[in-house]
């Protein structure tokens, strides 16, 4: 059976592609996924189609395993974090696309919040396999 997309609007909100990628793969081929291997992802195509409008994530994580950086998004706010230095920046998006203003301090309440949620990600991540070498947050 061929499967054809057609899209025709923009969906502006946050998300990262290949995070999705597999769950996006599943939507396409409409294969089913056991559910003892749940996919860490979401399905991005009812947000391209415009069957849904909402955010397809409340938080948004990543990290950069060589560099020992991670960072995570919750609306207009993004929290970065060096592990290997130990620093956190927090910038408001919404205000501060080019992140010029670090807020971490003016809004530490929120740069803990943020960083609590991002540690309890990492908590929750297999080690990688490409690198031998240990993840700076496992330090």
């Amino acid at each position: 059976m061929k499967r054809v997309l057609i899209v025709t609007s923009t969906f502006e909100r946050a998300h990262f592609f290949p995070d999705g990628f597999d769950e996006w793969m599943v939507g396409v081929t409409g294969v089913e996924i056991a559910a003892e291997r749940p996919l860490d992802g979401v399905n991005l195509i009812p947000y391209l189609t415009g069957e849904r409008d909402e955010a397809p994530h409340e938080y948004l994580f990543w990290e950069m395993i060589r560099s020992g950086d991670a960072a995570v998004r919750h609306g207009d706010d993004k929290l970065k974090v060096a592990y290997k230095t130990d620093t956190t920046e927090l910038f408001d998006l919404g205000e501060d696309l080019g992140e010029t203003t670090d807020l971490a301090t003016a809004e530490r309440r929120k740069a803990e919040r943020l960083r609590k949620e991002l540690r309890q990600w990492t908590q929750q991540l297999k080690p990688c396999l490409l690198y031998t070498s240990p993840s700076p947050r496992d330090s």
